[in-house]
């Protein structure tokens, strides 16, 4: 979807359903807010755009471009080109225009909200209330979307050059006709900082400084200062990043998963103390924006026939979790046991009994291997038996917390704090908790504690590390499960690859000619 098309994609909507109706909005026919009702239906839409730009090909992009997933013998080259970075990844690539497009024409919806909204006149305390709410939502959401725009579509930020290199167009008004040039990079954060300062801003005045956990389904002021400090680790803005994650862990209002039941609270019924946000869902709607790249299930009668499974139900996905990733887990490690299930065992018996009607993960040859089950689904949000990858959205976690004040507290110095933070989640998740800090450690729990997140690229990025191969697991090779060879198990990306930098869609090339493509596309 162009930056210049015509249309407001919100639509009536439950916040438990996405809408699936549009408005054309035109500020200078009519108004598009004129009561309380219209007002409501119209935040119902912000939230649902914003959740359109979470999960599934929001976020698996990220993740199979980097070292975390091995494509499957029977992947058929879905996410292929992002996943090699070969020849084959250019400004056609599907899977990037989809990041870009959703984004931007979310970005559209908000800055419709916030022009249209200005003009409202409310009728009541009530109907202000939620005015005010309402572009503090907006902006939080805006500033999401060119965070995720800006990190993936440019260079990362370096203060010496910031101000020079290109970043994403900024667009804060509807206007079908513009064709907005790339701003830097400086002023994108900059942007970025302005919407989340006005959020917080009018989202703590919202709540008047009393809030639970009850919250985390709206944009509550902890949600706002989560990105924030996103934001200042991103900008080298070191101890804000740290204090602003600090504030949110020592709050108490969120704690992570810890033992059996907690984690299958947490990543099967969406019913855990993890989420900072969680945005609400429902069996009745279209999807959650996840989908089954990691679980695809097929059917095979001889598996039942011969007693494998008691289904002939087995996973078939198009990608499997990397060697290089899953080898960094201990066996007493909580998300081992909860995030890759191998088929064999579960460490709980009501997780394994979701499981049970299930035959080997094939791909190929059949064999057991783990596959990734982070985002198995929910029982509650589907009406078969095969798990159809629905999970409530979570857009922000504390584990992220803990991993930000780490990092920032070792950029500032403070190694002591930073190790403190990484025992804080290596205890809490069963794993040995680590004696010394080293940036080695610090990296690997981000690797194993946020995958599937959408956060890998961002995190090699930041770092200027790159990476070096994707060894599959035990015996993929051998079995013939996943492809290899040097676009696949043996790919190598320096700090310096073109495709750290995605490529502008070509569509929006052609239609803008302001724009300038990124190097090597």
């Amino acid at each position: 979807m162009s930056l210049s098309f015509v249309g407001l994609l919100m639509s009536s909507c439950s916040m438990d359903v996405k809408p699936t109706t549009a408005t054309v909005y035109d500020p200078e026919v009519s108004a598009l807010i004129n009561n309380f009702e219209e007002l409501q239906y119209y935040i119902n839409g912000i939230y649902s755009s914003f959740r359109s730009t979470q999960y599934g090909s929001a976020t698996m992009p990220m993740e199979f471009m980097c070292d975390g997933f091995n494509a499957s013998a029977g992947f058929g080259n879905n996410m292929g080109g992002i996943h090699r970075t070969d020849d084959s990844f250019r400004a056609t690539d599907y899977d990037t225009e989809y990041v870009w497009e959703t984004n931007y024409s979310a970005i559209k919806d908000y800055n419709v909200f916030l022009e249209a909204v200005e003009e409202y006149e409310a009728e009541n305390d009530e109907a202000e209330w939620y005015k005010e709410c309402g572009i503090g939502e907006a902006k939080f959401f805006r500033a999401f979307a060119y965070l995720t725009l800006v990190r993936h579509f440019a260079k990362d930020y370096e203060p010496s050059t910031a101000k020079t290199d290109l970043g994403v167009p900024i667009v804060l008004k509807y206007d079908q006709n513009a064709k907005p040039a790339r701003a830097t990079v400086q002023a994108v954060y900059d942007q970025i900082k302005a919407d989340l300062d006005d959020a917080l801003a009018i989202i703590e005045d919202c709540y008047g400084g009393s809030y639970g956990s009850a919250a985390y389904k709206w944009v509550s002021p902890d949600a706002v200062k989560a990105l924030l400090a996103r934001y200042y680790l991103d900008t080298h803005q070191y101890e804000n990043a740290a204090n602003t994650a600090l504030e949110i862990i020592g709050s108490g209002r969120y704690e992570l998963a810890s033992d059996n039941e907690t984690m299958q609270y947490e990543y099967l019924y969406d019913a855990g103390t993890e989420p900072i946000m969680q945005l609400p869902g429902s069996i009745s709607e279209n999807g959650s924006g996840t989908n089954t790249y990691y679980t695809r299930a097929s059917f095979l009668q001889d598996l039942k026939d011969y007693g494998y499974c008691t289904t002939g139900v087995y996973f078939n996905p198009y990608y499997f979790p990397s060697g290089k990733l899953f080898n960094l887990y201990e066996s007493s490690d909580l998300r081992r046991v909860y995030w890759f299930w191998n088929g064999l065992k579960s460490n709980d018996a009501k997780y394994a009994a979701r499981l049970s009607g299930f035959g080997w993960a094939r791909s190929g040859y059949a064999a057991y291997f783990p596959i990734f089950t982070k985002y198995l689904g929910n029982p509650d949000l589907q009406s078969s038996v095969t798990p159809n990858a629905r999970q409530l959205v979570k857009p922000l976690l504390i584990g992220e917390q803990l991993l930000i004040l780490a990092e920032a507290s070792h950029q500032a110095g403070d190694d002591e704090t930073a190790l403190e933070a990484l025992q804080l989640l290596q205890s809490y998740r069963g794993a040995t908790e680590d004696a010394e800090f080293s940036e080695e450690a610090l990296q690997n729990e981000w690797f194993k504690e946020t995958v599937g997140e959408g956060l890998r690229m961002s995190c090699l990025k930041r770092w200027h590390t790159g990476y070096s191969g994707r060894a599959g697991q035990t015996y993929h090779a051998y079995y013939g499960n996943i492809n290899t060879g040097t676009y696949y198990t043996e790919r190598v990306m320096l700090p310096g690859d073109r495709a750290w930098q995605w490529p502008i869609p070509s569509w929006e090339m052609r239609t803008n000619e302001n724009l300038v493509q990124n190097p090597g596309y």
